[in-house]
């Protein structure tokens, strides 16, 4: 790969961003707030010189009834690095402790508090002050002009002076970008964007990067964002990349394709390698998708799938060798690899429904019960998973690749079979954490209103005199307020 980041550091990254992603609903729990603080005062208790015991940590962690709740959706996807990920939970929980100890017990505001630090430092540094205008006007023209080694050199001055201003990582990283320091790039975009959430261009970044590492999915994400957030004048080159993912998904140069599946070269052989032929990378990519997928490393298998289903687009069937169960079998892997690393689970859904109306392929049934539980939809997964369980039992016939030297793991019906009994237990709808009373919606099937779902977006919830409760979803909300106005404001039911 053409990039320093290794795909050990991506999925790591990965792994955080989803863990964070998954925590913050804790924050508005106050048990949960005050079982966060016991959990760091017991393990800070027991450090030693600023180390904490970390088999300590992580023995506690395991035993919370919070971990335990937020672990078992992440799971099957993260089961291998099961102690990376307890590390991270460990570091969200010490993160949110720092900030209510400040808030609770110092009164001050941990971001405030920490300008203010950075200013003191600032003051008291013995090396000649920057003219932090001048040298942003002087990077930004060494950007423009190429030089991006002196741009990176200014940035990186800013940076160290002013950390809390999200345009000099984005501009560092977009220096990094120039000089192919990807991984450099790349956390520097990831600061921007934490600490700047509405600027197109960190979007806009962000989507050239995913594109670097060929992550078009993720580009395609990104891009979304960015037109979200751009103004109407300004939209001609974040649509203009729109267009290039879209054709990058659909066609990727055998150049790039090569260099990420070819093995090392036997030393001594110095005549040119023969034409790769395309039936035979096709084979071989199969075999990866199929290894990556079985082992649980869903973002590898999501990745070789954009892969071969762009082979196939560039050659065609035929000369790809490829058969019609070979493409919908492909699609089973995307969606399911999609679905696993929470990425745009609703499309995911939308490819198995179709490959479900092919009636090749019994597992569908599996994947949209997976779907639908992500999403907290607990009356459709069953729905799909009762009927996929009926139709495995009377027929038991099962999709593998013809090509393909080894299954899918889930294919197999005695296997299958126990996965959607597993999956069955998990469909009784736990207790929802508020009721939409005028639901309009269409978007979301479901009146009832869960945190822990990844759309989950916040509520609205309405209290009378007499403590009646009504809860609204935000979008049903707004149009109760359009339909009731002049009655939103009583008190009395």
């Amino acid at each position: 790969m053409r990039t320093s980041l290794t795909e050990s550091e991506m999925e790591m990254s990965e792994m955080a961003e989803v863990i964070f992603r998954r925590c913050y609903q804790l924050v508005e729990n106050k048990s949960d707030l005050k079982t966060i603080l016991n959990y760091i005062y017991d393990v800070e208790e027991r450090s030693k010189q600023g180390s904490i015991d970390l088999n300590f940590a992580l023995d506690e962690i395991g035993n919370k009834e919070i971990f335990k709740s937020m672990w078992a959706p992440l799971r099957k996807t993260y089961e291998h690095k099961k102690k990376k990920a307890s590390i991270c939970f460990i570091y969200f929980f010490k993160t949110i402790h720092q900030h209510l100890v400040f808030y609770g017990r110092d009164g001050v505001d941990k971001a405030e508090f920490t300008k203010k630090l950075i200013a003191d430092r600032n003051s008291h540094k013995k090396e000649v002050s920057i003219d932090k205008e001048i040298t942003f006007k002087q990077g930004n023209t060494a950007l423009k002009e190429g030089n991006s080694k002196r741009a990176l050199e200014l940035f990186t001055a800013l940076v160290e002076t002013d950390p809390l201003n999200s345009q000099h990582y984005s501009n560092r990283a977009q220096a990094n970008l120039q000089l192919k320091n990807y991984w450099e790039a790349y956390c520097d975009n990831k600061r921007a964007l934490l600490l700047d959430r509405s600027s197109y261009k960190n979007y806009y970044q962000a989507a050239k990067l995913h594109i670097e590492f060929g992550q078009f999915d993720k580009a395609e994400e990104m891009n979304k964002l960015a037109q979200r957030f751009v103004k109407v004048h300004r939209q001609e080159h974040i649509l203009k990349q729109a267009q290039e993912i879209d054709e990058a998904k659909k066609k990727m140069s055998n150049a790039r394709l090569g260099d990420m599946l070819s093995s090392k070269k036997e030393k001594g052989k110095e005549n040119e390698p023969p034409e790769v032929v395309p039936a035979d990378e096709f084979h071989n990519v199969l075999q990866h998708i199929i290894e990556a997928y079985n082992s649980s490393r869903y973002n590898k298998s999501l990745n070789l799938c954009n892969t071969a289903l762009s082979l196939i687009s560039l050659n065609g069937l035929e000369i790809t060798r490829a058969n019609k169960d070979d493409l919908l079998m492909l699609n089973y892997v995307h969606a399911m690899s999609s679905i696993y690393t929470s990425l745009n689970i609703p499309s995911a859904i939308e490819r198995l429904k179709c490959i479900k109306e092919t009636d090749r392929c019994i597992a569908a049934y599996y994947g949209l019960g997976v779907g639908y539980l992500m999403l907290h939809s607990f009356n459709e997964a069953q729905n799909y998973l009762t009927c996929g369980l009926d139709i495995l039992r009377n027929e038991s016939k099962y999709a593998i690749w013809p090509m393909a030297l080894q299954s899918l793991n889930e294919t197999e019906p005695n296997r299958l079979d126990k996965l959607i009994n597993e999956k069955l237990k998990e469909c009784l709808p736990p207790k929802p954490d508020g009721v939409c009373r005028y639901h309009v919606d269409q978007d979301k099937k479901s009146i009832e209103i869960y945190k822990q779902a990844p759309d989950y977006k916040g509520f609205i919830r309405l209290q009378c005199t007499a403590n009646c409760v009504i809860d609204f979803h935000k979008s049903c909300w707004k149009t109760y307020k359009q339909n009731f106005g002049d009655k939103i404001t009583d008190k009395v039911c």
